[in-house]
């Protein structure tokens, strides 16, 4: 076992929620001299804005971004107390030890591209298609991504069952539009130019660099042109194709199928393809491209998936682009703040029992109860006096609504990591091991009864959800503080903040894709077809609408 970390990786004293200053409402943050009929965001919070100032780590700037900051000292502060007083809690040792490696610069720089050499080498001994079939298996049972993207989720149209869910991926930048459209023609060569200095950085001559970074835009270039674009992801009910696992080979011929799956560690029955086109234009692309290229291609998703824990200039390369030239920030975030970010990523259950001990009161769970009672009151109301809806769906709607169900704070059962084994002096391993363990409880979920009591965020997040085929909000004890929530203030701040967020989340469950999921969150018509038609008219007004305001 390494000693511990210099203690100037970590503070002095443990951090006290008291210690931090809270954003609290204020009507001083308004601007009366403004009409609120004119501009109503300068009204409200005009005086703020103008004070503001987004930190350079950071490409905007509002109330969730500051409680967010203050959120990640307290993080911090559990964090630096696991790694420096070890003691003989489980969870506590894992934060702890997760944390000092992701802290160790020092460590990250000495070891330069040690981290990603046994799967660099793999890689080249990679001889056939059918190999490298296999070898994205592997990947993708350590949380790489190369070629297409793969969950295991709730199966939407029988959501008391988990599935496997394929769905289209293997791309470096964000989305189709980057490869595609002239606007980002610029961003395309700023990205070539990364490649280059990326592979230049790993070994490769200049002139081998350049070759590299064009294999690598071309093959994403293919797969993007496959890709459905973001705006037609949104449909469930278009993105859903479920088949036989045989049913693949015939979907996507050119690809080893029977290898990835041994890889991956899993033989499903069924599979949900998200878009069976791309997945077949994945597999050609496989059969038609050299397999040198292919291999550039997944060499450089290794690199970069791997950047953010290697040595100094990697990873200010990949922020260079990343975070600057993508994100718009100015500056990397201290390594701590992305420490304390990767033990959440990765440990989220064990830094959440941290956290709510600390910092979750038990009337916060109480007051929140109460507030969405009362909304789902107000939503009952507002169901049963629709005009334009008949009976039969005013029915459907209210036994939805009535089988709502709300998480609030953090789960009722945490993820123990068994088998978890974790090293103070390998962050790279530790994000591979954490992630793999992940993946393997993931893949031993398909075909089984869906855990109703699970969570899709971390305790600490500063967000919420609506989950479809839960038919849930999900309120995690990160949001329930200032100045979104506060037990100090006045009913009306909390009404006109987290009532808010809790009645937007509730109205996912009847938003476009919301309202095609039943009572039990099942993918299922329950509208007549004059309702449904109705629906669709009233809500393209409000795209017309939005459309001409931003023409």
């Amino acid at each position: 076992m390494r000693p511990l970390l210099a203690s100037t990786l970590f503070l002095a004293t443990p951090l006290l929620a008291a210690d931090l200053p809270t954003q609290r409402f204020t009507v001083e943050h308004m601007d009366r001299t403004v009409s609120p009929g004119d501009d109503f965001f300068a009204y409200a919070c005009g005086t703020w804005a103008k004070s503001a100032l987004i930190p350079a780590d950071r490409s905007s700037w509002g109330p969730t971004d500051a409680l967010q900051e203050r959120n990640a000292m307290l993080l911090r502060g559990l964090c630096d107390e696991a790694a420096t007083k070890p003691g003989t809690e489980r969870v506590a040792q894992l934060v702890g030890d997760y944390f000092a490696a992701a802290n160790d610069e020092e460590l990250m720089e000495k070891r330069g591209w040690e981290p990603v050499q046994a799967d660099l080498h793999a890689l080249a001994a990679v001889a056939s298609k059918a190999e490298l079939a296999t070898f994205i298996g592997t990947l993708h049972g350590r949380g790489g991504s190369p070629l297409f993207g793969w969950y295991v989720d709730a199966d939407e149209r029988h959501s008391d069952r988990y599935a496997l869910h394929l769905v289209q991926g293997g791309l470096s930048l964000p989305e189709r539009g980057y490869y595609l459209d002239e606007s980002f023609a610029e961003v395309r060569k700023k990205y070539v130019a990364h490649l280059q200095t990326m592979f230049v950085l790993a070994g490769d001559e200049a002139a081998k660099a350049k070759e590299q970074a064009a294999i690598v835009l071309r093959v994403e270039t293919a797969l993007a042109q496959a890709s459905k674009p973001a705006e037609d992801l949104n449909d469930t009910e278009e993105n859903y194709h479920a088949m036989p696992r045989a049913q693949l080979a015939e979907l996507a011929p050119g690809f080893d199928w029977s290898g990835y799956w041994q890889a991956l560690g899993t033989q499903p029955e069924g599979i949900i393809v998200g878009q069976p086109e791309f997945l077949t234009a994945a597999a050609k692309l496989v059969a038609a491209e050299p397999l040198d290229d292919l291999k550039t291609y997944i060499r450089w998703g290794i690199l970069t998936g791997s950047a953010d824990q290697l040595h100094r200039a990697v990873d200010a390369e990949n922020f260079a682009f990343f975070g600057t030239v993508l994100g718009g920030q100015k500056a990397q975030r201290q390594r701590w703040k992305r420490a304390v970010a990767s033990v959440d990523s990765a440990l989220g259950d064990a830094l959440g029992q941290l956290y709510v001990q600390q910092y979750f009161p038990p009337a916060a769970r109480i007051k929140m109860e109460a507030m969405v009672a009362e909304l789902k009151t107000v939503f009952r109301e507002h169901i049963e006096h629709v005009p334009w809806m008949s009976e039969a769906t005013r029915a459907k709607a209210l036994g939805k609504l009535e089988r709502f169900k709300a998480k609030l704070g953090y789960p009722t059962k945490w993820k123990d990591y068994a088998g978890l084994e974790l090293r103070r002096d390998d962050y790279a391993g530790n994000v591979q091991r954490a992630t793999a363990w992940e993946i393997h409880r993931q893949l031993g979920r398909i075909s089984q009864s869906v855990d109703r009591t699970e969570w899709g965020m971390t305790a600490p997040t500063v967000n919420a959800y609506f989950d479809s085929t839960k038919n849930e909000i999900v309120f995690p004890a990160g949001i329930l503080q200032p100045p979104f929530f506060d037990l100090e203030m006045d009913d009306a701040v909390n009404y006109g903040s987290t009532a808010a967020i809790i009645g937007h989340e509730m109205t996912h469950g009847f938003d476009s894709d919301g309202r095609k999921f039943d009572a039990e969150g099942n993918l299922a018509d329950w509208w007549t077809e004059a309702d449904a038609q109705e629906y669709e008219r009233r809500a393209d007004i409000l795209v017309r609408q939005y459309n001409a305001l931003h023409a």
